[in-house]
């Protein structure tokens, strides 16, 4: 059993750079694996995901100069 927060943790294949498409046709292959042999802990700090959403969605806080610091708070 293999656990991570990025799909390059699973197996080398998605350290490449990839197209969404070629992404999504890895998922595919190695679909029998997530839940079984990989198990996905998502990091909301940070990630390959920020990357993601910048090019989805141009209006995203991601693209603003002050991004997501303005929701930390200190306590």
């Amino acid at each position: 059993m293999l656990i991570g927060d990025n799909l390059a943790d699973f197996n080398n294949e998605f350290d490449e750079e990839l197209d969404i498409e070629a992404r999504k046709n890895l998922i595919e292959k190695f679909s029998s694996a997530f839940g079984n042999k990989f198990i996905v802990l998502p990091n909301a700090m940070y990630g390959d995901w920020e990357k993601a959403m910048k090019l989805l969605n141009s209006g995203s806080i991601q693209n603003q100069s002050n991004g997501p610091i303005k929701f930390l708070k200190g306590f």
